[in-house]
């Protein structure tokens, strides 16, 4: 089965579910505890808890930091629905990495996503030659001016942290990053990795944060969205004619009441009432129509020998034109 275009998470999901395969959950471990090390940001009472295994000398937390966890804060975090525990692992480039949780961990404890967000945000620079490698075999970076730069944007008492940083041993970082992966049997290296309420789901984006926050907070029994405007973020396998490979299939949707449109719509796109049929609603993108069930899980209507097998989930709404 052919799902491109996903991250490899959801890849792995939406394969379980609609590829013949067997449920992911019939193989993950029991529910992972709350990393007791890890940093915590937002209310403690927040009904989903998002731990969050990240790597400053990793690229794809560094944009997935710039690009989805802005938008993913303010509209969860920073709203008392989300609580992030961030666990500092060693991925991408391994200095940045130990050196990043070092600066991190000498803030002050309420300064711990100030300094980390600088870090994020500050680019490295080269120590010396392109072909110059560290032990790790791996580009030498200037991380000692990286870090310095980043915090003294912070606004922290640099003359603590600078005491705090140098005394600091990388023996403590990899301690902690140790007892993190052996409270996480199923972890398998890499980030970001990413828990909702102790289980696996997907982050890489908004739309996938959303999916995996709302599905966790229902499984949860205090499911966050209960008016009757709302995002449906679907996600699934899009089978061609003849039964060739599906292939990935997203589709978000608005709700105001009784309409609904396509997230992608322009302005002129006021919505269309959905139709109701056998216990469903048949909706519209202008192209194919979708029978969407009481379980919210979309088909095709029709489809001229297409097939489509997607799973929704109720989501923050985006705002509707008109």
């Amino acid at each position: 089965m052919k799902l491109s275009r996903l991250p490899a998470l959801a890849a792995l999901l939406l394969s379980a579910l609609f590829g013949g395969l067997p449920a992911l959950a019939a193989e993950a471990p029991a529910k992972v505890p709350v990393f007791a090390e890890g940093r915590v940001l937002g209310d403690p009472k927040a009904p989903v808890t998002l731990q969050a295994y990240l790597s400053f000398g990793c690229p794809h937390c560094t944009d997935w930091y710039g690009e989805t966890f802005p938008e993913l804060k303010r509209r969860y975090i920073d709203t008392g629905k989300v609580r992030l525990v961030m666990v500092e692992m060693r991925a991408g480039h391994a200095r940045l990495a130990e050196a990043g949780a070092i600066a991190a961990r000498c803030a002050p404890k309420d300064k711990y996503f100030v300094v980390a967000d600088a870090l994020f945000h500050t680019r490295p620079k080269l120590l010396k030659g392109p072909r110059d490698k560290d032990d790790h075999g791996q580009q030498l970076l200037n991380t000692e001016a990286w870090v310095e730069e980043a915090v003294g944007k912070t606004g922290i008492d640099m003359t603590a942290w600078r005491a705090c940083d140098k005394a600091a041993q990388g023996a403590a970082f990899e301690a902690r990053m140790e007892k993190a992966i052996k409270q996480y049997p199923g972890y398998e290296g890499g980030t970001p990795v990413f828990l909702f309420n102790g289980e696996a789901g997907e982050a890489g984006n908004l739309d996938w944060a959303e999916y995996s926050i709302s599905r966790a907070s229902k499984a949860a029994g205090k499911p966050l969205i209960t008016a009757d405007s709302y995002d449906l973020f679907c996600a699934g396998g899009l089978t061609p004619a003849g039964g060739d490979e599906a292939e990935a299939f997203e589709q978000r949707w608005s709700r105001k009441g009784a309409l609904w449109r396509l997230t992608r719509g322009g302005p002129e796109d006021k919505g269309a009432p959905a139709v109701m049929e056998g216990g469903g609603q048949v909706l519209s993108d202008g192209t194919r129509q979708y029978l969407l069930d009481g379980k919210n899980d979309l088909k095709l209507k029709g489809g001229d020998g297409q097939t489509l097998d997607a799973s929704c989930a109720q989501i923050a709404p985006t705002p509707f034109p008109g």
